[in-house]
């Protein structure tokens, strides 16, 4: 569907010779629907102006693989890595390591667990799989 036959346009068309408060709540609420884009842009905008200010978020998004949304998400999420003794502590923190078993002797690894902050996992696991495709868009 063409952009000038979208069904907002044809509703603003309508309401050409309405009121003008009715004309601009109808542009305010269909303005999305025309360019959804817009306010995707602007918001990714802003938050790479907050990251700018903030410390950690620069250092974060020296990470390969990570962008503005996903450290950003980082640093209002987690909470300060000094509270883990180790890196370990933190992947377990996020869930990213599987459970261990342990029966006598016998150490083992279990299934991974699906608690924790799935934003945060869902936003490494897209970081980690845009790493290797972005190798085949530069080839």
């Amino acid at each position: 569907m063409t952009r000038d036959r979208l069904p907002c346009n044809r509703l603003l068309e309508a309401a050409r010779d309405g009121p003008e408060e009715a004309r601009l709540a109808l542009d305010l609420l269909t303005g999305p629907l025309r360019d959804p884009e817009e306010p995707i842009e602007a918001e990714t905008d802003r938050i790479t102006e907050e990251q700018k200010a903030d410390p950690l978020d620069r250092r974060l998004a020296t990470i390969p693989g990570l962008g503005t949304i996903t450290t950003s998400a980082f640093a209002a999420t987690s909470p300060d890595v000094a509270a883990f003794r180790s890196t370990h502590d933190y992947a377990a923190w996020l869930r990213l390591t599987p459970w261990a078993i342990s029966l006598d002797r016998n150490e083992r690894l279990g299934r991974m667990s699906k608690a924790g902050n799935r934003s945060l996992r869902r936003l490494l696991y897209l970081g980690a799989m845009m790493k290797p495709m972005s190798r085949q868009w530069t080839e």
